[in-house]
């Protein structure tokens, strides 16, 4: 899972798509940005506040949330 995921910068990183992945962000504009970028992969892109995910506990193997916590008021 990605938290922030933005422009999705940082999926160009990793091999992603081998992975199941699920990437978030609280900006339309940014997520429809990762979404044209990314637009022939699985990834899944939801608008969603990282202060208020709602997710199962346990539902991911991992989480990167890269340069996020500076904008999280209850992190």
């Amino acid at each position: 899972m990605f938290v922030g995921v933005g422009t999705g910068a940082d999926l160009e990183l990793i091999n992603y798509s081998d992975l199941d992945i699920t990437a978030i962000d609280y900006s339309p504009d940014m997520l429809e940005k990762a979404k044209t970028r990314f637009k022939n992969s699985t990834i899944k892109f939801l608008e969603m506040d990282a202060q208020n995910m709602v997710f199962e506990d346990e539902s991911f193997d991992y989480v990167v949330a890269s340069l996020i916590l500076f904008r999280c008021t209850r992190c």
